[in-house]
């Protein structure tokens, strides 16, 4: 499964923003909260955004890709996804108030989002069977229907004994 790939990307990712904020609390000596830093609300800040969109859109890429969404869209998705939050994280991180880092990455977090439900909607309501694993073609053309994965039928019976 190419999500995987994106999950153990993004959850380093998430691993070093919180690293980053444990880092700054330790040397302002603020155990809870941001006691008015600016630099650690920042930090916080970056690493909740991730929490609040990156779960989501990982698991509606999961859900595309387990539906039948090509490699290509899977990774698609996968890379925009992390390109957009390496540049909402630098782009908070860097000022509070607008940047283009932010701004990209949120436009872009977003539109995974929508490609990623696009795919799932579409294999729930266009592709028949989309979850038991036989494509439409299979359905409609009546190939391999009923068949088990021997070649056999579901009956058991030898397929050279069809009538």
């Amino acid at each position: 499964m190419v999500v995987y790939l994106y999950a153990a990307a993004l959850t380093v990712m998430l691993l070093g923003l919180t690293y980053n904020v444990i880092l700054r609390r330790r040397a302002l000596k603020i155990g809870l909260g941001h006691g008015d830093n600016r630099g650690l609300e920042r930090a916080i800040r970056a690493q909740g955004n991730f929490i609040e969109f990156v779960p989501y859109a990982l698991l509606l890429i999961y859900m595309a890709e387990t539906a039948g969404a090509s490699d290509l869209v899977i990774h698609a998705l996968g890379m925009t996804l992390v390109v957009a939050r390496i540049l909402h994280a630098w782009g908070l991180m860097g000022s509070s108030g607008y940047s283009k880092g932010r701004f990209l990455g949120s436009i872009l977090t977003h539109l995974v989002l929508l490609g990623a439900t696009a795919f799932c909607l579409y294999f729930y309501m266009v592709v028949p069977n989309a979850d038991s694993g036989v494509s439409p073609v299979s359905v409609e053309s009546g190939d391999n229907v009923g068949d088990d994965a021997t070649g056999g039928d579901a009956t058991g019976g030898d397929p050279a004994d069809a009538d």
